[in-house]
C-alpha cells in the first residue's frame, strides 16, 4: 500500500512538472486516470492514511465526520478503494479488516498499528537504509546463530535485552 501511493504520488510529481502545480496534476489525474500506472483516491494515499496529511472526510447521512477513529480504519478504507478503482487489484489488497472486532476488542490492537505505521521509513530516510551486514562465522554469544549479529531493529540499532 505505502509503495503504491509513492509510485502514484511519484507520477504525480512528474505530472505537476509538466502542467506547473500539484493542484493541476492532481485535478488531471482525476479526471483521466490514464495518465498514472493506478489509480488510488485521495483518502487510500499513504499520506491520508497514517495522518501525515489532513483529510477533509466526508460526511455521512447524518452529516456526522467519517473521520476514523483510529489507524485502523483508515487503512481498512483505503484497502477496499484501491481495488475498487483497480480491478487488477481485487483479493489481492482488500482481504484484511484492521479494524476488525472480536468480542468487542480489536483483532490487531490500534496503538501498535499506529507504530509500525508511524515507525514506516518516509521516502527520504527509506533511500538512507542498507540491510544489516552478516557473517557465517560461528555465533559470538547473545547473538544470532542463523546471522551471527546481535539482533537490531529496522534502523540497525542493537536491540537491549
Amino acid at each position: 500500500m505505502r509503495r503504491l501511493s509513492d509510485v502514484i504520488d511519484d507520477e504525480i510529481g512528474r505530472l505537476a512538472e509538466d502542467c506547473g502545480d500539484r493542484a493541476t496534476a492532481l485535478e488531471l489525474a482525476e479526471s483521466d486516470h490514464s495518465l498514472l500506472r493506478a489509480c488510488m483516491p485521495p483518502e487510500a494515499r499513504w499520506a491520508a492514511v497514517s495522518g501525515r496529511e489532513s483529510y477533509a472526510w466526508s460526511l455521512d447521512d447524518r452529516a456526522c465526520p467519517t473521520a476514523p477513529a483510529d489507524i485502523g480504519q483508515p487503512l481498512t478504507k483505503a484497502l477496499r478503494a484501491v481495488p475498487q478503482q483497480n480491478p487488477a487489484l481485487v483479493d489481492v489488497i482488500d482481504v484484511v479488516d484492521f479494524a476488525a472486532e472480536r468480542s468487542v476488542e480489536r483483532d490487531i490492537n490500534p496503538a501498535k498499528l499506529r507504530g509500525a505505521v508511524e515507525s514506516e521509513p518516509s521516502p527520504t530516510r527509506a533511500t538512507a537504509w542498507a540491510w544489516p551486514t552478516c557473517s557465517l562465522a560461528k555465533p559470538e554469544a547473545g547473538r544470532s546463530a542463523v546471522l551471527n549479529r546481535a539482533p537490531s531493529d529496522n534502523q540497525g540499532r542493537q536491540l537491549q535485552h
